[in-house]
Parts: C-alpha cells; sequence; structure tokens
C-alpha cells in the first residue's frame, strides 16, 4: 500500500507508561525557547514554561519592557500553594512562535506563562529589574515568604494547554493524539483513520529514541490559569 501523506498532521504526542500525553521529540521551542520536554494537558488553561536557564537576563534579552508587557501574578490552580507566574505579550499584537516535533506551527501564542518557583522568584526579588511594579513587587515577596521551609521546585517540562489546542483540531485514539490546522483539517476528515494510524506509526521509533519517556510524568504545578 502507498504511504499515507501525513503533512496534514502538524504536530503529534504520544501515551507513556504513566498515561500521560507527551511530544515524542525534543526539537521543540517556544518563542525561540527549546523545550525538550511537552506535555499535552487540555485542562491547562494557557500554555504554562519553566524558567528559562538563562533567568531574568535571558528572558529581558528576548523581551525588551520598551516591546513587552511584563507582569507578575499568582497562578490560578486548585492546589493549596499558588506558584508566583511571569506574564509577557507584546504591547504591538505580536504572536509567540511554537515548534513541536521539529515543525513551526501555523498558529501563535498570544501570551507566554512562565512558572516561577522558589529558586526563580528569589533570583527576581534580588535582580532589581526596572518593570516590576509596587504591586508586582509585593506579588514576589508574599510569595517567596508563603511556603515557610517548604521550597516550590521549578517546573521540567511545558504544560502544552488551550493557547495550542484551542487553536487546532485535535484527534486521539488510544495512544496518540494528532493535530491538524483548524481551518482546514475537514479536507482530510475522510483520511483521519489513516492519519492517526500513520502518527502512530511514525512515533513509536521516536518514543523508543526519547530516553526516559515514560517515566515522564505531570508535575502537578498549578495549571488552571487562561489566558
Amino acid at each position: 500500500a502507498p504511504a499515507v501523506d501525513t503533512t496534514a498532521v502538524i504536530a503529534f504526542a504520544a501515551k507513556n507508561r504513566k498515561n500521560r500525553f507527551f511530544i515524542p521529540s525534543r526539537d521543540n521551542s517556544i518563542a525561540g525557547i527549546g523545550y525538550p520536554k511537552m506535555m499535552i494537558h487540555s485542562g491547562c488553561g494557557s500554555m504554562l514554561l519553566p524558567f528559562p536557564p538563562g533567568g531574568m537576563t535571558e528572558l529581558t534579552e528576548k523581551f525588551s519592557p520598551q516591546l513587552y508587557d511584563l507582569a507578575l501574578t499568582l497562578s490560578e490552580g486548585t492546589g493549596a500553594i499558588h506558584s508566583s507566574v511571569l506574564k509577557i505579550k507584546s504591547k504591538i499584537g505580536q504572536g509567540f512562535s511554537i515548534k513541536l516535533n521539529g515543525r513551526v506551527q501555523p498558529v501563535t501564542l498570544p501570551i507566554l506563562r512562565f512558572h516561577m518557583g522558589s529558586e526563580a522568584a528569589k533570583a527576581l526579588r534580588d535582580a532589581e529589574v526596572e518593570w516590576l511594579t509596587a504591586d508586582d513587587e509585593t506579588t514576589l515577596r508574599d510569595f517567596v515568604a508563603s511556603p515557610g521551609e517548604l521550597e516550590i521546585a521549578e517546573r521540567k517540562h511545558v504544560l502544552v494547554g488551550q493557547s495550542y489546542i484551542g487553536r487546532t483540531f485535535s484527534a486521539q485514539m488510544g495512544a496518540v493524539i494528532i493535530f491538524m490546522e483548524a481551518l482546514t483539517w475537514s479536507t482530510s476528515a475522510a483520511d483521519l483513520p489513516h492519519l492517526i494510524a500513520a502518527s502512530r506509526d511514525q512515533a513509536a521509533p521516536l518514543v523508543e529514541g526519547f530516553d526516559g519517556f515514560h517515566d515522564l510524568e505531570d508535575e502537578d504545578h498549578d495549571a488552571a490559569g487562561g489566558e
């Protein structure tokens, strides 16, 4: 049988042994920041990113306060302890690029949300960046002080939520989810069973070559925040 043309599939995720769906590729990025571990989470209202290794230096180099609004908030999840979240949005309405499975996606993200654990929050508190408002400083101070002895760990993977999922068409069958363009997927509707099966076949060797794929777990951070 001829090979199925899967170009209509813009990304796909595979389920691991912990019943979590992750992108079976390390070639992923958001706004040019590389993220090798990305979990599909339909319950996340937007998208939640780990704080970059380069910290605020890396972020302010990429997102200058002249072109982007940067603001601090507390996450809106249901956990007992809420984390600090740094939100970044373009002042001129420019979206943020996203690459999954090595493919630049045809949708962009309207806002970035960076999770901040205790370490990142303390670093930002001590950095004396100019854009922090008095409210931001209070949020930071309260967050750093609130857990007492409990340190909130930094995220290790991205939660790919509704700011991406809600702008695409997705279909799940068994251990694979495929994503297609929201406006054009219907032209491939008759091929959906073949596209899902072909994507599952493509995912299998990628999963095997992804060291630790089956150990990836939901980090259980607050994830309900929307845009």
